[in-house]
């Protein structure tokens, strides 16, 4: 399948406490690394299903800087940024 023109995706960005532990987790469920794109403690990335839909998670330091408010707690609330 050719990739799609990056212009045409949506991803969908999450906040993580910790990208080691969040990149071991999907790698061992299976997760496809996004290459190019997975940087360390700051963002961990992965390509699932066959559109290929990225999935960033980043570090919630980094993810904040984009957000406006506060980052929500997961166990109260809910949130995600999608990239058009």
């Amino acid at each position: 399948m050719p990739r799609k023109n990056w212009s045409q995706r949506v991803w969908a960005n999450l906040p993580v406490k910790n990208t080691e532990r969040t990149r071991a987790f999907y790698k061992a469920l299976g997760f496809k690394k996004n290459k190019g794109y997975d940087g360390g403690k700051t963002l961990a990335s992965f390509i699932v299903g066959t559109d290929q839909f990225v999935i960033h998670f980043f570090a919630e330091n980094i993810f904040k800087r984009s957000a406006v408010g506060n980052v929500v707690n997961a166990r109260t609330g809910a949130e995600i940024i999608f990239t058009f």
